[in-house]
């Protein structure tokens, strides 16, 4: 199926089609293959050929948001590991083995549940991973915050750690009913802060849209505020999907995340280097690469080539969301080996493909959202694929910019999902 984008440049409207099937965007000259730089299509930006490994510590959490997706495991049990020097042998020793075109920094990080409730492991993973890795290694801590301050700060700031906060906005509506982590004077707003002005050590947001906080632009002004800067960084930025019938209830409107997207295009053009700026021209980057490519299936297994989810037992998973269990929702094995055994299964591609609606194959979109109707229950498909069409239009805005040389999206003919 084609989708018609008119794009205004120099005051000139001309139509360009993509279409979904070939995966090939075109304008009246012919089919468009944008050459990207491979460096510049890899994961936050970087290298594609750095390997990311994301360590599944548990599934415990000091919060209960109504709308988290692992409310779905929170029951799963994660299997430990018994000594931390094994464990971080047996993955480094994985990674060279699989992974043997990987060059320079490993990408190291820690996940949960909340990952700050498990620092002792954090500590001593870090330390035996270290030990081995040396300067090759770089560490990660996605948390809610709550436990960002005291010594827990100064460990993870003394040992430059890369640390992304996730935050509902102002008030944090749905974050557990708590007090906002970020409220003025607050021990975890002035850490934060320290870490911020720590150039080799990033301290990034990752906000949360809901119908509570559906602006973009006013979350911006209102941690700016807080911050007394505006030049921090998104790290991840996304419209709340629902995964059960309580998070639904929190979705943004359609005419919500309409206001929104529009809102951050108008910002991207208008603003040299908006906080969310690398996020959208890698989304972009990536759409367009996947022109050249033709190749759609990192989108599902999120990046089999780089990025690994491992728990404590040693499981590889296919997606760090699953561990604990061996099936997902969709009945389909997410298990892809064992650092201790040595197994390695690659999942294929079709294998993942049988479960999508089958109007995702329509949708210019899907390559974006990143087959993320794969995770969630299927009753929520429609809601999620409009919210997966607004969320990412900003980053295919700035894909049809790029490839049309400067031209820049008036409308779309043809919107799917939405």
């Amino acid at each position: 199926m084609n989708f018609v984008f008119e794009i205004v440049k120099d005051g000139t409207v001309s139509d360009w089609r993509y279409d979904s099937r070939e995966n090939v965007l075109q304008n009246e000259h012919g089919a468009v293959a944008h050459v990207t730089s491979e460096k510049e299509v890899g994961p936050c930006g970087s290298d594609p050929k750095r390997m990311h490994i994301r360590i599944s510590l548990g599934v415990a959490c000091n919060n209960q948001c109504a709308y988290c997706s692992q409310n779905t495991v929170k029951g799963r049990v994660v299997r430990r590991a018994t000594a931390y020097d094994a464990f971080a042998s047996a993955l480094v020793a994985y990674v060279r083995k699989h992974f043997p075109d990987k060059t320079g920094k490993i990408d190291i990080s820690f996940w949960g549940g909340e990952p700050l409730l498990y620092m002792d492991d954090i500590r001593a993973l870090t330390m035996s991973l270290r030990d081995l890795l040396g300067d090759e290694a770089s560490f990660s801590v996605c948390t809610n915050g709550k436990l960002l301050k005291g010594e827990t700060f100064k460990w993870l700031y003394d040992n430059d750690f890369c640390l992304a906060v996730s935050h509902d906005g102002p008030g944090q509506f749905i974050r557990d009913g708590g007090e906002d982590i970020f409220a003025n004077g607050s021990e975890v707003l002035e850490c934060f802060k320290i870490g911020l002005a720590r150039e080799n050590a990033p301290y990034r947001l990752n906000p949360v849209f809901h119908k509570h906080n559906p602006s973009m632009r006013a979350y911006l002004a209102h941690m700016s505020n807080l911050l007394g800067t505006a030049t921090f960084q998104i790290g991840e930025a996304s419209y709340l999907r629902a995964y059960d019938d309580k998070g639904a209830l929190y979705v943004l409107t359609e005419d919500q995340a309409r206001e929104d997207a529009f809102d951050l295009i108008d910002m991207l053009f208008d603003a040299p280097e908006p906080p969310f700026a690398h996020l959208t021209r890698l989304g972009a980057l990536q759409w367009l690469s996947s022109l050249n490519r033709k190749d759609r299936k990192r989108c599902f297994v999120q990046g089999q080539d780089n990025f690994l989810p491992v728990d404590l037992a040693g499981n590889v998973w296919g997606c760090h969301n699953n561990v604990g269990d061996t099936r997902t929702c969709f009945g389909d094995a997410s298990y892809r080996g064992n650092i201790f055994t040595g197994e390695h299964v690659i999942l294929g591609f079709p294998k993942y493909k049988r479960w999508v609606n089958e109007t995702c194959a329509d949708c210019v979109m899907r390559w974006l959202c990143l087959g993320g109707c794969l995770y969630v229950d299927p009753r929520f498909h429609a809601i999620n694929c409009k919210v997966a069409w607004y969320h990412k239009l900003p980053s295919l805005s700035c894909a049809l910019h790029i490839a049309s040389n400067g031209g820049r999206l008036r409308r779309i003919i043809r919107q799917p999902g939405a």
